[in-house]
């Protein structure tokens, strides 16, 4: 992930109120259509000034423990940056380690519960990537972006059998029954869905049923259903 701060010209005293005409949203609009985001781009963010900025955190990698693990020191790193008044998500990733995208989610709510947070799919938020978006402000699509995809999927370990491999103990080679593994996944499937109907609420126009099937959505049709909120079209 990289973090670029891009000035704004006035502070973001009332994101809620300001969205539609502030600074974020110019930036927001900027990286979906590809053009450069005036008036200034920097490399880093790591140094703080007097002026307010909206840091653009990308996020464009399969997520596993090690670029999770980047994820996160970025997103502390812009929590703890007071020259940063509001950040940008810029996405685009098919998800990847349910526990890394765990962690990403938590560090996201974290950050979103200090500083407003927008979302901006570049191409795709799939699986670990829209669980990681699911506590920002708004999520900003384009027709192609790819939504979804919530669940989680794991190998399904035979009962019984002979194991090839010597082992120290009956789960050792599989980590459990079946049954066990298909619990685990439950477990990790209701995590998600419950997160995606307690942030994303009256906005979703599926069921609890529906959002756990799985599916994935183009941009304007995860905006009719809710799992989006605009779609930015090129002009």
């Amino acid at each position: 992930p990289t973090v670029r701060p891009s000035r704004m010209s006035n502070p973001i005293d009332d994101f809620a109120k300001t969205i539609a005409t502030s600074y974020v949203v110019l930036v927001l609009v900027a990286i979906l259509i590809g053009a450069a985001v005036a008036p200034a781009i920097y490399s880093t963010a790591a140094t703080e000034t007097e002026e307010p900025y909206v840091a653009v955190v990308t996020l464009d990698e399969p997520i596993e423990a090690n670029s999770a693990d980047a994820a996160i020191d970025e997103l502390r790193a812009v929590r703890e940056n007071d020259s940063i008044e509001a950040v940008v998500l810029e996405v685009n990733s098919p998800g990847g380690s349910a526990s890394a995208s765990e962690a990403q989610y938590m560090a996201v709510k974290r950050l979103a519960a200090e500083k407003p947070v927008v979302t901006a799919v570049r191409g795709m938020a799939a699986s670990g990537m829209y669980y990681t978006i699911l506590p920002t402000e708004s999520i900003f699509v384009t027709p192609a972006s790819l939504i979804g995809n919530v669940g989680v999927r794991t190998a399904n370990p035979a009962d019984g059998g002979v194991p090839d491999q010597l082992t120290t103990g009956p789960d050792k080679l599989t980590g459990g029954t079946a049954e066990e593994t298909r619990a685990r996944v439950r477990t990790l499937k209701n995590a998600f869905v419950g997160s995606v109907m307690a942030d994303r609420g009256e906005r979703l126009e599926l069921s609890r049923e529906q959002v756990a099937h799985g599916k994935v959505y183009t941009g304007a049709r995860a905006v009719r259903n809710g799992f989006a909120d605009d779609v930015v079209a090129p002009p």
